[in-house]
C-alpha cells in the first residue's frame, strides 16, 4: 500500500484483482533494484505523483533456471520507467555452516567424540576453538559422502521405489523385491527427514516440517530470496551507481568506516559525580560477582534456537545441543574461564555483519539494516551478563526511563 507518493493512496480494492490473477498464473515478482517508482504523471509542484505500476513477473521455471534482477531506470521522456532484466551471477559463499541433518547419520556422534578425545594443551577457550576448527574437515566430508544433492537423492529414491512397487505387482511372491521395497522406504524416509531439516534451516520456517513440499517451488522461493538480498549495484557517497562485488563491497566498507570508524575525543568520567547518583548496594554487587554455575551455561546454550544464524565459526546451537554430553564440559569451562580472567580469543569474539534490505528496492547503504551474527559461546556470555544486569537495572534507572527496563 506504500507504492504511491502524492495523490490518493493505493487501496486494497485496487490491487486484489491483479494479485489474484498473478497468483492463479503462478507468477512471482523478480527482485528489483534502482529507483522504487516506475511511473510519474510529470505534473508540477503539489500535483506530482509517483507510483510503482510496472513489475517484472516470472514463473517457477524462470527462477529455477535464471539468476536475474530487474533494474528500474529513470523514466526520462516517458511517463514509465524502463525495466531492464539483468543476469546476476551471485558469488558463491563456501564458508562452513553446520547442518542439522548431519546429526541423523550414525557416524556423526563418532566423529565428534573422536575429535574431542584428542589432547589439546591450553585454556579451555583455546581447546574449544581448536576442536571446532579440526572437526570442520570431517563434517564437510560427511556432507559430501551422505548428503550432497539431498533433494536429488530423494527424487531418485522415490522413482526407484515406484519402479520396485510396480515390479511387485507382477511378482507378488518375490522376497528380493519385497526386501528391496522395505530398504528403499527406510532410506527414503531418512533422506526426506534430512531434506526437511535442511529446508527448515535455509528458510527458517517451521511449516516446512509439516510435509514434503514441492522441491521446485521451494528452490524457486530460495533463489528469489537470495536474489532479493544480493547486492549487485549501489550508490556511493557521490551518488554514482557502482556495480560488481568488489566495488559494492568497497562502498559498504567506506560507509561503515565513516559511520563507525571515527574516534572521538571524550571527557574522562568523573567518579565523584557518578557517586552522587544511585549506586548498587553491597548485596547487589555481591550478586553480580557471584560465581557462574555450569547449569547457567547449559541453560543459555539450549535457549538459542537452532535456526538462529551462526557466527563466523559456522556452528549453530544445534551442534552443541545434540552433542552436549561430549562437548558440554569444554563449552562450560570456556565460558567460566572468561568470567574468571576476562580474556576471550579473537576467534570467539569475531562477528559477521550481515546487511538486510529495509526497502523493496535498496539504492544506497542507508537502505540496509546491519545485524550481527555472533558465535554461540559469545552469545552465551552475553546472555549471562544481561541476566545479571537485568536484576539491578530497575534500581539504577530513573522511572522516567523505564522503557529501558524489561516488563
Amino acid at each position: 500500500m506504500d507504492d504511491r507518493v502524492g495523490g490518493n493512496p493505493v487501496t486494497w480494492d485496487e490491487t486484489q484483482e491483479f494479485k489474484q490473477c498473478v497468483q492463479v498464473c503462478g507468477l512471482e515478482e523478480i527482485p528489483a533494484e534502482g529507483t522504487k517508482f516506475t511511473w510519474s504523471n510529470k505534473q508540477g509542484p503539489g500535483r506530482r505523483i509517483f507510483s510503482k505500476i510496472d513489475r517484472a513477473l516470472a514463473n517457477i521455471e524462470w527462477f529455477n533456471e535464471m539468476d536475474t534482477k530487474v533494474h528500474i531506470k529513470v523514466e526520462g521522456l516517458s511517463d514509465h520507467s524502463p525495466l531492464l532484466i539483468k543476469n546476476c551471477s551471485m558469488k558463491s559463499n563456501f564458508s562452513f555452516k553446520f547442518c542439522d541433518m548431519w546429526t541423523l547419520d550414525p557416524s556423526f556422534p563418532k566423529i565428534v567424540k573422536e575429535n574431542w578425545s584428542k589432547e589439546v594443551q591450553g585454556r579451555y577457550m583455546y581447546k574449544l576453538v581448536t576442536y571446532l576448527k579440526e572437526i570442520k574437515g570431517q563434517l564437510r566430508q560427511l556432507n559430501k559422502d551422505k548428503f550432497s544433492n539431498i533433494f536429488l537423492q530423494c527424487n531418485v529414491l522415490r522413482e526407484e521405489l515406484q519402479q520396485t512397487q510396480e515390479a511387485i505387482k507382477n511378482n507378488m511372491d518375490s522376497i528380493a523385491l519385497i526386501t528391496k521395497e522395505r530398504d528403499l522406504i527406510r532410506e527414503l524416509n531418512w533422506k526426506m527427514k534430512a531434506a526437511r531439516l535442511l529446508k527448515f534451516q535455509q528458510i527458517k520456517q517451521e511449516w516446512v516440517l509439516e510435509g514434503d513440499k514441492d522441491s521446485r517451488l521451494f528452490h524457486a522461493w530460495i533463489k528469489k530470496r537470495r536474489l532479493k538480498n544480493y547486492i549487485n549495484t549501489i550508490k556511493n557517497s557521490k551518488g554514482q551507481i557502482v556495480e560488481g562485488n568488489e566495488k559494492v563491497a568497497q562502498v559498504m566498507v567506506e560507509y561503515y568506516q565513516d559511520l563507525l570508524g571515527n574516534t572521538k575525543i571524550t571527557d574522562n568520567i568523573n567518579i565523584d559525580i557518578l557517586a552522587e547518583g544511585k549506586v548498587l548496594t553491597v548485596e547487589q554487587q555481591l550478586k553480580l560477582l557471584a560465581p557462574i554455575h555450569p547449569e547457567e551455561v547449559k541453560k543459555y546454550v539450549f535457549s538459542i534456537p537452532n535456526s538462529k544464524s551462526p557466527g563466523p565459526d559456522g556452528f549453530s546451537s544445534g551442534f552443541f545441543k545434540h552433542q552436549w554430553r561430549v562437548v558440554g564440559e569444554t563449552v562450560t569451562k570456556a565460558v567460566l574461564d572468561f568470567f574468571q580472567d576476562g580474556v576471550t580469543l579473537q576467534q570467539i569474539n569475531a562477528t559477521n555483519i550481515c546487511l538486510i534490505p529495509k526497502v523493496d528496492s535498496p539504492e544506497s547503504p542507508k537502505d540496509f539494516r546491519p545485524i550481527d551474527c555472533c558465535n554461540v559461546v559469545y552469545k552465551v556470555i552475553s546472555k549471562i551478563i544481561c541476566s545479571r544486569l537485568k536484576d539491578v537495572l530497575a534500581h539504577l534507572i530513573n522511572p522516567n526511563q523505564s522503557a529501558f527496563i524489561e516488563g
